[in-house]
């Protein structure tokens, strides 16, 4: 058996070339040194605040970044990040790393991540019981949702219904009703003013926010006990959900994505850093879809 080099690898990124390796067409349409800029400024410690210039140079920002999207791409725990970019070479081109080049390993990755999410401190109480902060999380709440009961976070989103893009989002514990989250997530930027939404967002101080902002509402009708919708009203929530049905989708991509909904953390911090990736990582896979939809 002939020893692995570099011409050897080569030949095999451009198999994986031919083949469609999903993650070069994520590295061509992304503008990542976009995020180069705030994600130093909060990762880096200042010139100022270093106590001397020892110790090994960091490694790069956006190859830890990179590594973050592989890890939410695929699912994968701290070590499994590590070990899959040692064993793929695709995995190595997303960082933009040489077959010389150190790899991060799990703590370092692990490391990065909590700088990123600035993760607040542990409760003093806590700090007696460790073991605790392993086992519970003090920040999730339970939820109820089709007559089954949830444990954890909400995920809402403002999301547009031409590209199922996600546009703005926020993280809550899963006992915030949706319609709390609805005003911060409005934004006059979008190109329509319409703004769809299932019944559980009707309210008269609903309405009059959203017609106060000069939005339109096309939040669904609601029955109640004695009064029962119109036919109009049928009809017009029919109408409605051939528009919010494209949202959905949005959803159902991330349910059927590598893990599901299911977020490996502790803590309203870490829940928040953890599903924004999963929202970036979203539209990253859709944008992807749409660029081979718009040169087809």
């Amino acid at each position: 058996m002939g020893q692995f080099g570099f011409f050897d690898a080569n030949d095999r990124l451009e198999a994986l070339s031919a083949k469609g390796d999903p993650l070069e067409a994520i590295d061509a349409l992304v503008p990542w040194e976009s995020f180069r800029k705030a994600i130093e400024a909060v990762v880096l410690t200042p010139v100022a605040e270093k106590k001397n210039n020892a110790g090994r140079k960091p490694i790069d920002a956006m190859v830890m970044f990179r590594m973050l999207i592989l890890q939410s791409l695929y699912n994968l725990s701290d070590d499994q990040a590590e070990y899959q970019v040692r064993d793929r070479l695709s995995f190595t081109r997303f960082l933009k790393l040489g077959i010389e080049d150190a790899i991060p390993d799990g703590t370092t990755l692990w490391l990065f991540r909590e700088t990123l999410a600035k993760a607040g401190k542990t409760p003093p109480a806590w700090k007696k019981d460790p073991s605790k902060n392993r086992q519970k999380d003090k920040d999730a709440r339970w939820t109820k949702k089709h007559g089954k009961s949830f444990f954890g976070y909400k995920n809402h989103v403002n999301a547009d219904a031409r590209h199922k893009l996600i546009r703005d989002y926020d993280v809550t514990d899963a006992s915030v009703h949706d319609s709390q989250k609805l005003d911060g997530l409005l934004n006059n930027a979008n190109t329509s003013q319409d703004v769809y939404a299932d019944s559980a967002y009707r309210s008269a101080e609903t309405e009059a926010k959203l017609n106060a902002r000069g939005f339109r509402s096309r939040i669904h009708s609601r029955a109640s006990r004695n009064h029962r919708l119109s036919d109009a009203q049928v009809e017009a929530n029919r109408k409605k959900s051939k528009v919010r049905v494209r949202i959905e989708h949005v959803f159902g991509a991330q349910e059927n994505a590598p893990g599901g909904r299911i977020i490996r953390t502790i803590g309203a911090v870490r829940a928040r850093a953890k599903i924004g990736l999963q929202n970036l990582v979203y539209n990253l896979r859709r944008l992807v879809i749409l660029e081979r939809m718009a040169t087809a």
